[in-house]
């Protein structure tokens, strides 16, 4: 579980007793964690009210809280970053995709894992440079050419009335 316990009905002694996205455990409700990620000596868990807690080896800035501390309990990490959906791990960096599609990575970058163009450790998120090709934009995780793709003309989900072509 999660150390986070606010937002409580009051005391628990099962999930339901506790607000939606919260789950109980010895009498008290506490955040449900939606995904986690492991790296080689750290791990991360996006919890239900869209925050981030990490823990272990946060050497090379992993948490992305700006800071190089290591924890040996969840810590919140990425404060600045919000709507984050599944997070992925790699051994020293931790990889946050968001909702409205940028994707940030913090941590270890000697070999460009951060896709910021830069080869340093970063403590804080960084935005990915573009991972479309050129003339295209990214919608929703997938690139499209805004200039030819009916379901995103000119925009991403701008979509075209059937039959019509984007010009």
């Amino acid at each position: 579980g999660s150390s986070s316990s606010n937002m409580c009905k009051g005391s628990c002694t099962a999930d339901a007793d506790c607000l939606s996205g919260y789950f109980c455990e010895t009498g008290t409700c506490h955040l449900a964690a939606v995904a986690v990620a492991a790296g080689l000596s750290h791990v991360c868990a996006l919890l239900s009210d869209g925050s981030l807690r990490c823990w272990g080896d946060n050497s090379s800035g992993q948490f992305g809280d700006g800071t190089t501390t290591s924890s040996l309990v969840p810590v919140a990490a990425a404060p600045a970053l919000t709507d984050v959906v599944p997070i992925a791990n790699g051994s020293s960096h931790t990889c946050l995709p968001r909702a409205d599609d940028p994707i940030d990575c913090t941590g270890a970058d000697a070999s460009g894992q951060l896709g910021d163009g830069k080869s340093r450790i970063r403590t804080s998120p960084v935005e990915v440079v573009s991972y479309c090709s050129a003339g295209e934009t990214s919608c929703s995780g997938a690139c499209h050419d805004l200039a030819h793709d009916v379901a995103n003309c000119g925009a991403c989900g701008n979509a075209c009335a059937q039959g019509q072509v984007c010009s």
